[in-house]
């Protein structure tokens, strides 16, 4: 595929400062066939393939197939508005035949030949995969912690309006003062348990986001 499929390209290679070569970054130019023209040494040190393997083939070959047509897209635009600057991440597959996360800064010079300065985000992206499924772990044991909570009140609420209802009717009987003052500790009792339980399924509704504030 070619970025701009324009013919005569003029090489680089022969115009490019050694400080290419010295480099410790990773840094490509590529021609515009999508070719590897021109690579600082840390691409091997990064990927396991030599300078000749990565430009014997076109670099599409040595990305994710789910990459691919994204990051094209990326390197398109850089010949459709005029010489501009993109950005994006896409999978590299290394010799071993793992994949690194490669962040890309990209500028074409209106010739369409590109110029990439690269670095390796592989640990940020692990370390950002690592904390979304923490936190996915969180969620899923917060909300099953508020569903508990919410069946446990439920449960508890049953056996405990019965009990109050009772003591409130026993109340309304002839009883002893004695009597009575029992009777009325089992209903207070019940209803310091019962703002208890209320207490408890809303702390369940506020995490699991459904509490109505009026």
């Amino acid at each position: 595929m070619s970025l701009l499929g324009r013919e005569g390209h003029k090489s680089l290679v022969t115009d490019a400062s050694p400080y290419h070569d010295l480099s410790f970054e990773l840094l490509a130019t590529l021609d515009p066939a999508g070719s590897f023209e021109r690579l600082t040494p840390s691409w091997e040190r990064i990927l396991g393939y030599g300078p000749s393997e990565l430009r014997s083939r076109p670099f599409a070959d040595f990305v994710h197939p789910d990459d691919v047509s994204r990051m094209w897209a990326e390197l398109n635009r850089l010949t459709e508005n005029g010489p501009n600057t993109v950005g994006f991440e896409s999978r590299f597959r290394r010799k071993d035949g793992e994949y690194v996360w490669l962040e890309w800064r990209a500028r074409g010079d209106g010739d369409g030949v590109v110029h990439a300065a690269v670095r390796d985000v592989t640990e940020r992206r692990r370390v950002a995969d690592d904390l979304e499924r923490a936190r996915q772990k969180a969620e899923v044991a917060s909300r099953a912690k508020s569903e508990f909570l919410s069946h446990m009140s439920h449960e508890l609420r049953t056996p405990l309006t019965s009990v109050i209802g009772f003591s409130e009717l026993v109340l309304q009987d002839g009883l002893a003062d004695e009597q009575r003052m029992k009777v009325e500790h089992v209903l207070k009792a019940g209803q310091h348990l019962l703002a208890l339980i209320d207490e408890l399924l809303d702390i369940s509704r506020v995490e699991a986001g459904t509490m109505d504030i009026s």
